[in-house]
């Protein structure tokens, strides 16, 4: 099989914004950290925070549970989905795979770019997926998802 073309996000991938920031820890273990800021839209020093509060350790990595509860305390809303609603949109014969694999938004962009937030856990690693794009190293790797949740921003009402 041909090596992927991997759509960015857009011109900045927001993995290599948190990795060239002062604020990144250069910690191991922190993919958690790093895609609660993407899908929230948030710095990672918040996102830091918010799981810190939650009870990750630094070096750490977090359960799919708390990771959750970090995403909703930063305001958002999560959903879990399945990754058959994905496949049946596949074209052809790709509707007959049995799971999602993080270079699935790369393959079937047309299937993930829907302007929507996922997160995509794999055993022991998370990803976030931005309208189809996954800057995260996994993208190439194709491993295989466990469980794909749809993040919402909040909007309040502020009034007049």
């Amino acid at each position: 099989m041909a090596r992927l073309k991997v759509k960015s996000f857009l011109a900045d991938n927001p993995y290599d914004k948190i990795k060239r920031g002062e604020e990144h820890r250069f910690e191991g273990s922190d993919c958690s950290v790093q895609a609660v800021a993407i899908v929230c839209g948030v710095t990672y020093a918040e996102a830091h925070a918010a799981c810190k509060a939650l009870g990750r350790k630094d070096g750490k990595g977090m359960s799919t549970h708390l990771i959750e509860r970090a995403v909703e305390a930063l305001g958002c809303k999560t959903e879990c989905r399945r990754c058959r609603d994905f496949i049946a949109q596949y074209p052809g014969v790709h509707q007959n795979l049995q799971s999602v694999t993080t270079h699935h938004p790369s393959r079937f962009n047309k299937v993930w770019a829907d302007g929507k937030t996922y997160l995509f856990y794999t055993t022991g690693h998370v990803a976030a997926v931005v309208d189809g794009a996954n800057g995260d190293w996994c993208r190439r790797n194709a491993l295989r998802v466990t469980r794909i949740v749809e993040v919402t921003k909040l909007t309040v009402y502020k009034g007049e």
